[in-house]
C-alpha cells in the first residue's frame, strides 16, 4: 500500500518476521489520528526492497495494522523520487533506475478523496532483497 497521508514507512510484526527482516527495538510510542497511541515494536533500517525493476535502500517502521502488512508513505516518495499518477492507476518511480508500477486505488466507505494506492504486487524477501508477490486483500 501506498499511503500519501502516512510519514513513515510501516510493516506488521508477521509479516517482517516472514521476510526474515531485523529490527532495532522501539522505545517510542505511534499515534494515529483518532487512535489509541501504540507502541512501535522496531525500526528496520536500509533493507534493500525490489518493486518491478526498481529496487532501493528503505527503512520500515514495525507496528501492529489491521488492514495491510506493508504501507509506503512519504519517506518513500520523497527520497525514491515516486510520482503517484491516481488517474493512470500507476506509481512511478523517477530515481536512478525509472520504473513504472501498476496499482489498485483504494477508496474507503465511498470517498471521493485519492490519498492511497495499493501495489498490484506485494513482496517477499529472497536473498536480502524485497521481491513482487501477491498481496491480500
Amino acid at each position: 500500500m501506498v499511503d500519501f497521508g502516512v510519514t513513515y514507512n510501516f510493516i506488521t510484526e508477521v509479516e517482517a518476521r516472514g521476510l526474515k527482516l531485523r529490527w532495532e527495538k522501539g522505545l517510542e510510542i505511534m499515534n494515529a489520528m483518532n487512535f489509541a497511541a501504540l507502541p512501535i515494536i522496531g525500526l528496520v533500517k536500509r533493507t534493500m526492497m525490489k518493486l518491478e525493476g526498481w529496487n532501493g535502500p528503505i527503512d520500515f517502521v514495525v507496528v501492529k495494522m489491521d488492514d495491510f502488512d506493508m504501507v509506503l508513505g512519504m519517506k518513500f516518495l520523497l527520497e525514491h523520487q515516486v510520482i503517484p499518477m491516481p488517474s493512470a492507476k500507476y506509481v512511478v518511480i523517477t530515481g536512478s533506475a525509472p520504473t513504472v508500477i501498476q496499482a489498485d486505488i483504494c477508496q474507503p466507505n465511498g470517498l471521493k478523496i485519492i490519498s492511497a494506492m495499493q501495489l498490484k504486487k506485494g513482496l517477499l524477501k529472497t536473498n536480502q532483497h524485497l521481491w513482487p508477490s501477491r498481496l491480500s486483500r
